[in-house]
C-alpha cells in the first residue's frame, strides 16, 4: 500500500494593523484611513501588540482607558498627526485623557496635544511598565503627567505648561522612570509656596528618578521638588519659580545644571535621618534671591541622630545672598567652588548653624585663607566674579577665574552641551568646558566696601581680600577719584577737602595682568553750628555766664594732628609689621559760648572679621566701632510693640522657605535674609516676657 502525504499545520504570523481615526469618522466603521473611527478609546479596545493608532487633525472630546499591552517585541504605538486634539468631555469630573491601568505595558503616546481641563492628561497607574510619552503637549489641566507606582517609563520631549497643580509627579513605588528634554513651567495653585504648583515633584517613596536636558520655569511653588531616593539632575535648568528652584530630600545628585532667579537656588535634607549623600557638581546656581545653596539638617529626628553627607565641587554660587548655608548636622565636603557676592564684606558662607561652632566667612576672608584655616574647607575655592558674559545662558569670559581651576574627581567626563572635560591641564567650575587651556587668570582686586565720610577726615583703605588665583605677588594702585595724586600699596589713606561723591578705584597687578574695581565714597561737609540760648544755670568753664544772655557767639574747634598717618594692620600686606598710630589731639579756642566739636565719621570697615591673624594675609581691625542703633522687637512683624502666635507661625514659615522674608522682617535679626531657629527662640521670648529693644 502507497502511504498518503502527511501536512502539518503551521501558525500563520499576525501581521500588525494601523487602525486610524478622525473626529468626523464613525465607531462601527472599518478603522482604515478611509474609514476612521470616531474615538481613540475604540481603538484602545481592540489593539494588539505591533499595532499602530493615528489620530488624525481634529478635536476628541473623550477620556480614554487602556488595559492592554504590548510585548517586548512589539509595542502598541499611539500617534498623533500634528492638529490632533484631546479635550475633557468634563472638566468637573475627575477625568484623565489616558488612563493607562492593570498593569499595561510595552506602550507608547507620541504627538498629543491635550488641554482644557483634565485631571491628569496622563495617569500611569500601579503596575504600569515599559512606556513612553514623546513629542507631546500638556496644557491647562489639573496635572500633566501623573506616574504611580509605575516602572521603567520614559517622558521625553514634552511641554507641561499652565496647570492649576503640578506639571509632573511621580508616586507611589515608581522606579526606573526618566524624563528627558521635557519643559514644566507656569504651574500655579494659587498657594505661592505653602502650594504644590510644582514643575517636576516625586514622592519619597519613589526611587531611581532621573531628569535630563530638562526645564522647569515660572511655576509658582519649586522647580523641581524631590523627595525621592537616588535622583539625578543632569544638564537640566529650573528658572525664576517663586519658591526653591531644586529640593532634594534623599540620595541625589545634580551636575552640569543651571539653578537661577529663584527664592532659594538648592536645599537639601535627609527625609528619613538615614545615612544620605548629595552631590552637586559642575552647575551654575546664581542671581537667586537668597541663598544659593542650602544644606538642612535631617528632618525626621533618629536615634542615635545621624549626620549626612554633602559635597559641593566645581559649582558657581553667586547672587545677592549667601552662597553656603549649613546647619549642624551636615558633614559639608567644599572644594574648587566660586562663591561670590558683590558685598565682599557680607556673609557668603554660613556653617554649623544651630551649634556652638558655628562660622561665617566673608568673601575677603575666603580670599584671604582664614575659612580653610579654620575649617579646612574651601579648597581652590575664590570668592571672586565669575565673569558671566550673559545672565540668560550664564556662559563664561574666555579668561574668567573658572576656567581651567576645577577638580576632575567624579565630575561628569562631558559639559551640559556634550563637549568632553576636561580640554585644558584642570576641569572648569561650572556646567560649561572651554575649549584649550588658560595658563594666567587675572588677580582679583577688593577696594573695600563703600564707606560714609566728613570733609577732611582721614578715611584708611585696605586691600585686604584682593588675591591672585595663581598665586602671583601683585602691585596695588589707589585713585581717590579727585584728580589728587595715585597712591600704591596694599593699604592707603586719604583726605577729601571736598563734598561730593567720589569713586574709589583699586588696581592690581600680576605683572601681566591687571584688574581693577571701585568702592564709593560720599563725602559730607563739616558742620556749621550757631546757637542762641536762654540760659536758666551758671555755663560751664568758658563762657560768660548771664541770667539774660543780650546776644549770640559762636565757636569753631579744628583738629590739628601730631605726627603722620601710617597704615593699620588692616592695610598692611603679608609679611608687614604694623607701626603704632600717632595720637590725634583736637584744640580749639572760644570765641564765645562753645559748640560741639564736629567729629570725623569713622572708617567703614566690614562687619564681619576674622578672630585671629595670619600671616598668609593680613587681617581686617577696625579702628572705630560705632555704637550700636537700637534693636527692633525679634518677631514683632507688624511692629505694634508685641509678638502673636501668628507672628510665630509666619517665621516659622519663613524659616522653610513658604514664606518671603519680606512679610517679617523683624524676624530676621541679624539681617542675613533668613530665619534660624534661634531667631525663632528669641521670639518665643519676646513674646512671653513681651518686647525686648535693648542692643
Amino acid at each position: 500500500p502507497t502511504s498518503s502525504p502527511t501536512h502539518t499545520a503551521t501558525n500563520t504570523p499576525r501581521v500588525p494593523a494601523v487602525y486610524w481615526v478622525d473626529p468626523g469618522g464613525a465607531d462601527d466603521g472599518a478603522g482604515t484611513q478611509v474609514a476612521p473611527w470616531r474615538t481613540i478609546g475604540r481603538a484602545a479596545a481592540v489593539v494588539m501588540p505591533g499595532d499602530t493608532v493615528i489620530a488624525q487633525p481634529g478635536v476628541y472630546t473623550e477620556s480614554v482607558l487602556l488595559s492592554r499591552s504590548g510585548s517586548p517585541e512589539a509595542s502598541i504605538a499611539f500617534e498623533a498627526q500634528s492638529g490632533a486634539v484631546i479635550e475633557s468631555p468634563d472638566p468637573s469630573a475627575s477625568l484623565s485623557a489616558f488612563d493607562v491601568r492593570n498593569a499595561a505595558g510595552y506602550l507608547t503616546f507620541s504627538g498629543f496635544e491635550v488641554r482644557q481641563g483634565f485631571a491628569e492628561a496622563f495617569l500611569l497607574r500601579s503596575g504600569v511598565h515599559d512606556l513612553a510619552i514623546r513629542d507631546c503637549y500638556l496644557h491647562h489641566n489639573r496635572l500633566g503627567i501623573w506616574v504611580d507606582s509605575a516602572t521603567d517609563v520614559e517622558i521625553d520631549n514634552c511641554r507641561i505648561e499652565s496647570n492649576s497643580a503640578r506639571g509632573a509627579q511621580v508616586t507611589g513605588t515608581s522606579q526606573r522612570i526618566t524624563v528627558r528634554r521635557t519643559v514644566s513651567r507656569d504651574h500655579d495653585d494659587g498657594l505661592g509656596c505653602l502650594g504644590e504648583a510644582d514643575g517636576f515633584q516625586t514622592k519619597e517613596t519613589t526611587s531611581y528618578v532621573s531628569f535630563f536636558d530638562c526645564v522647569a520655569s515660572g511655576n509658582s511653588e519649586d522647580g523641581f521638588d524631590l523627595k525621592g531616593d537616588h535622583i539625578l539632575v543632569s544638564r537640566s535648568e529650573s528658572r525664576s519659580n517663586q519658591c526653591t528652584g531644586v529640593k532634594l530630600w534623599q540620595n541625589a545628585r545634580v551636575e552640569n545644571s543651571v539653578v537661577t532667579g529663584n527664592t532659594t537656588g538648592i536645599s537639601a535634607t535627609s527625609f528619613f535621618g538615614a545615612a544620605t549623600l548629595v552631590e552637586v557638581f559642575n552647575s551654575t546656581i546664581a542671581d537667586n534671591a537668597g541663598t544659593q545653596v542650602r544644606f538642612v539638617n535631617p528632618l525626621m529626628a533618629t536615634e542615635p541622630v545621624v549626620s549626612y553627607n554633602a559635597v559641593l565641587r566645581n559649582v558657581i554660587a553667586a547672587g545677592p545672598g549667601k552662597a553656603i548655608e549649613t546647619e549642624d548636622l551636615v558633614d559639608l565636603t567644599e572644594d574648587h567652588n566660586i562663591l561670590f557676592r558683590e558685598d565682599t564684606t557680607g556673609v557668603t558662607v554660613l556653617e554649623n548653624i544651630g551649634a556652638p561652632t558655628a562660622r561665617h566667612y566673608s568673601g575677603q576672608e575666603i580670599n584671604a585663607g582664614v575659612m580653610i584655616a579654620e575649617t579646612g574647607q574651601g579648597v581652590g575655592t575664590w570668592a571672586i566674579d565669575p565673569d558671566f558674559l550673559d545672565r540668560a545662558e550664564y556662559q563664561l569670559h574666555p579668561d574668567s577665574v573658572a576656567v581651567d581651576s576645577g577638580d576632575p574627581t567624579a565630575a561628569p567626563s562631558e559639559d551640559r552641551r556634550g563637549s568632553p572635560r576636561p580640554q585644558g591641564a584642570r576641569s572648569d567650575i561650572g556646567p560649561d568646558e572651554a575649549p584649550g587651556a588658560l595658563l594666567d587668570h587675572r588677580p582679583w582686586a577688593d577696594p573695600g566696601p563703600d564707606r560714609t565720610t566728613t570733609v577732611g577726615a582721614r578715611v584708611t583703605l585696605s586691600a585686604y581680600g584682593s588675591v591672585d588665583p595663581d598665586g602671583d605677588p601683585l602691585t596695588y594702585t589707589w585713585d581717590f577719584g579727585d584728580a589728587g595724586p595715585l597712591a600704591t600699596g596694599f593699604g592707603a589713606s586719604h583726605r577729601w577737602l571736598a563734598a561730593g561723591a567720589y569713586t574709589v578705584t583699586l588696581t592690581v597687578s600680576d605683572g601681566t595682568l591687571v584688574r581693577s574695581r571701585t568702592a564709593h565714597v560720599s563725602v559730607a561737609a563739616l558742620p556749621t553750628s550757631t546757637s542762641t540760648a536762654t540760659a536758666t544755670t551758671t555755663p560751664t568753664a568758658s563762657a560768660t555766664a548771664s541770667q539774660t544772655p543780650t546776644g549770640t557767639s559762636t565757636a569753631t574747634a579744628s583738629p590739628t594732628a601730631t605726627g603722620t598717618a601710617v597704615p593699620t594692620p588692616s592695610m598692611l600686606p603679608p609679611t608687614a609689621t604694623p607701626t603704632t598710630q600717632p595720637s590725634q589731639t583736637p584744640t580749639a579756642t572760644p570765641t564765645g559760648t562753645p559748640t560741639e566739636i564736629p567729629t570725623p565719621t569713622p572708617m567703614a570697615t566690614p562687619t564681619h572679621l576674622p578672630t585671629q591673624t595670619y600671616t598668609r594675609l593680613p587681617t581686617a581691625i577696625p579702628t572705630h566701632e560705632p555704637s550700636p542703633a537700637p534693636r527692633a522687637c525679634e518677631g514683632d512683624c507688624d511692629g505694634n510693640g508685641s509678638v502673636t502666635v501668628d507672628e510665630l507661625l509666619l517665621m516659622v514659615n519663613i524659616a522653610l522657605d513658604n514664606a518671603e522674608i519680606s512679610r517679617c522682617a523683624a524676624g530676621d535679626a541679624n539681617g542675613d535674609r533668613q530665619v534660624t531657629i534661634n531667631e525663632i527662640l528669641g521670639a518665643v521670648g519676646n513674646a512671653l516676657e513681651g518686647c525686648r529693644t535693648d542692643t
